[in-house]
């Protein structure tokens, strides 16, 4: 590889705390941040909530895509804090001091919970074969948990009837307060399987459910509470999978937290605007529960200390479109909406993005069925837009990135609708209906595509069919911009044994090579280009970010790319580097994140993302 770039070490982009006000278009006053809808905090989260929680620190999260929130959990003895990031893992002390980074999981950390001791904490790190860990936090070894039992044996507690699945398969494992008993969910096509085993992992009884369950919580006394979804609404059930705690029927959010005394249940439940507010109320259901935050933003999460404080998080996520002179200069806002992956019409008088009120928590508990729509802004009318002008496709699932063919007739566009994680194509003036363009299925996670200059060829980056383990790799469809119709039905590019994750592609002038970004864990990226008939990829250039799927614009001359990497100001910047490798040059300077560079047809200008993706903790303060 001809050229490279590397970050040192404490310029690297950084997910600790970090205090200062995010920002699109530089330092403004507050009221100008309030505005913008950018700011750490809400600007209505009233004087009242802040003199009743204590703040922690703040996870940063590394990307808006491909990431799920920063988990956080209390120690049972009210003293650390255990929060992730991404596949970070790390120590921070209630009363303050240094953060504690432990070994790091080699994929995104799913669940964290402790064990009684306040010592050990188990993780899963969403590792292929070995998904479960057990952390020492005093020494910062870890180990596998029940090593000698890849597979999980038990009975049904209704009949009797034996049971086994894999470690592999088990999720949000939590260990009861004396540390003699483990639970944890199974999902399966028919249900839930509810377990419950010994702390060596023998002796499993199982609890079979057709509703969805989900955060199994201990109660002191051994009772085991949890989430049950059935019929589109979550509630809180007390014994797990019964009946609900709330006879009104409260909808809930977890994880669930028991008072050390197990008098009180702490869950997070939507108020009347629909922003998840943090509850407490009787175990047994009796009384009204009381709504203990009233912030601007999502609140949950809790968990409790023997001190009886329960700590949250709080979710800032925030995405807007932005441009700037392809050789550097003043930042133009284009949208106040929330939106995201940019790309442009032909003529460069419109931009096609990603927009919708998604939100974390919520949106999660349905994926793929969330509030991500696509549609176009108009750049010769009032700018920032604060709505699109048009709506392309409004499905109930997410729905994204659309590309024109360049003689603007087509879009393609990526979308789970009917159950699908699959490229869709219809006339760009709406007068008929998409159709299916690939058949990658629900779970292929999709990325982004891209059309040819010549209008023949459409290429995607998804998982391969027979990868193991799974890895994005490259497909062609053969496609006629005249008439839509398919020429090449989709196929694998093959790349003789290219070993890295394939990001994003786009294709060079010649449409007979396409460009693409490959990442490696746990932050090696390049970018390589390939003939579009496979071969072995000539990579150019190399740097390090952890932000795995940040995407990439190549200019229409296929002279320049632009990329984003982490900058010495700590945050994600936009950089524009020479095809075929060389000194790049940093094109924005503004605090605040980027991603999804854009370039416009005529070259002059890229259209990017500034997101906001983060979660304080906090804690109730006694009294």
């Amino acid at each position: 590889m001809q050229g490279s770039q590397r970050t040192s070490p404490r310029a690297r982009f950084n997910p600790r705390n970090r205090a200062d006000s995010v920002t699109l278009f530089g330092r403004a006053s507050l009221s100008t941040l309030c505005r913008l809808a950018v700011i750490l905090a809400g600007c209505r989260a009233g004087a009242q909530d802040a003199a009743r929680f204590q703040y922690i620190t703040t996870a940063h999260q590394l990307g808006p895509v491909g990431y799920r929130d920063p988990l956080g959990v209390l120690s049972p003895d009210g003293e650390q804090l255990a929060y992730s990031v991404a596949h970070h893992l790390y120590l921070q002390r209630i009363e303050g001091g240094p953060v504690t980074e432990l070994p790091a999981s080699r994929n995104i950390i799913r669940h964290l919970a402790w064990l009684p001791d306040s010592r050990t904490l188990g993780v899963d790190g969403g590792e292929g074969g070995t998904r479960w860990w057990l952390y020492d936090t005093a020494n910062g070894k870890r180990e596998t948990l029940w090593p000698n039992k890849p597979v999980l044996e038990g009975k049904i507690v209704s009949s009797g009837a034996p049971l086994t699945t894999t470690l592999t398969a088990i999720e949000q494992l939590a260990w009861s307060a004396d540390g003699q008993i483990v639970a944890g969910v199974v999902h399966t096509p028919e249900g839930t399987q509810l377990w419950r085993l010994d702390s060596n992992g023998d002796n499993g009884h199982v609890v079979v459910s057709p509703a969805s369950l989900s955060f199994p919580a201990w109660a002191p006394d051994g009772r085991l509470a949890c989430l049950s979804l059935a019929d589109g609404r979550q509630v809180l059930t007390l014994p797990c999978g019964g009946k609900p705690v709330r006879a009104d029927g409260q909808e809930a959010y977890g994880p669930v937290a028991f008072s050390p005394n197990g008098k009180t249940i702490y869950y997070s439940a939507p108020n009347a605007e629909g922003i998840l507010d943090l509850w407490s109320g009787s175990a047994t259901g009796e009384g009204r529960p009381i709504r203990l935050t009233q912030f601007t933003r999502d609140t949950y999460a809790p968990s409790v200390g023997r001190d009886g404080n329960p700590l949250f998080k709080r979710q800032e996520y925030r995405t807007f479109i932005a441009s700037v002179p392809s050789d550097g200069g003043a930042l133009t806002p284009l949208t106040t909406f929330q939106s995201m992956t940019p790309s442009w019409n032909p003529s460069g008088d419109s931009i096609a993005l990603t927009y919708g009120k998604w939100r974390r928590a919520t949106d999660d508990l349905h994926y793929p069925d969330i509030l991500q729509d696509i549609g176009t802004i108009s750049l010769s009318g009032h700018l920032p837009a604060s709505a699109p002008d048009r709506v392309v496709l409004a499905s109930r699932s997410e729905d994204q990135s659309l590309c024109w063919s360049p003689n603007a007739k087509w879009i393609v566009l990526h979308s789970h609708k009917d159950k699908s994680d699959d490229l869709w194509i219809q006339p760009a003036d709406g007068s008929a209906k998409p159709t299916l363009l690939t058949h990658f299925g629900r779970g292929a996670e999709t990325d982004w595509p891209r059309w040819s200059r010549d209008g023949r060829w459409i290429v995607v980056a998804s998982y391969g069919r027979t990868e193991s383990p799974r890895r994005h790799v490259l497909y062609l469809i053969g496609v006629d911009q005249s008439s839509g119709a398919v020429t090449q039905p989709v196929r694998q590019i093959d790349l003789d044994g290219f070993p890295d994750n394939i990001t994003h592609a786009e294709w060079a002038p010649d449409s007979e090579h396409i460009v693409f970004q490959a990442y490696r864990y746990p932050d090696q990226q390049s970018f390589c280009s390939v003939s579009r008939n496979g071969g072995r990829p000539a990579c150019f250039y190399n740097f390090t970010s952890e932000q795995r799927t940040s995407g990439f614009g190549l200019s229409p001359d296929g002279k320049s790319v632009a990329y984003v990497a982490p900058a010495r100001d700590g945050y994600m910047q936009l950089y524009r580097l020479p095809f075929g490798g060389g000194e790049p040059k940093q094109l924005t300077f503004d605090p605040s994140n980027k991603t999804q560079p854009s370039y416009s047809p005529d070259g002059r200008t890229v259209a990017f993302v500034a997101w906001t993706y983060e979660v304080q903790f906090w804690v109730q303060k006694p009294g």
